[in-house]
């Protein structure tokens, strides 16, 4: 029996199907940011459980006292064709404020430089 090929339109559907089966990556490292930010402001400690985190922007550690570590296994790697440093230490403001005692232990961090 010969096999038949018919050509099938591309339409909005089967577009929204194709989007739908090839998900954009979700950025994992945003929990630790919004953990940073309730710090308060004399500073704190977030622990990263284990696991391996794309993050699709940085994260900024910009206020003293603030110590980010990993549990276990972590590496943090940064999404593909993300041109961004993973890990920001310091302020980032125009002029920079003095930031003191911040730490990062315990994490390995994969900045994609072959992608």
């Amino acid at each position: 029996m010969k096999r038949v090929h018919r050509k099938i339109p591309l339409t909005l559907l089967s577009l929204f199907l194709i989007v739908l089966s090839n998900p954009i990556c979700a950025d994992e490292c945003s929990f630790i940011r919004e953990q940073l930010q309730t710090l308060p402001a004399s500073g704190g400690e977030i622990i990263i459980p284990p696991g391996l985190y794309t993050c699709l922007g940085p994260i900024i550690l910009d206020r003293s006292n603030t110590h980010l570590r990993g549990l276990g296994d972590v590496t943090l790697h940064l999404g593909k064709n993300i041109n961004s440093p993973v890990i920001v230490m310091g302020d980032t403001a125009t002029p920079p404020r003095p930031i003191f005692n911040v730490s990062v232990t315990h994490l390995k961090i994969d900045g994609n430089r072959w992608f």
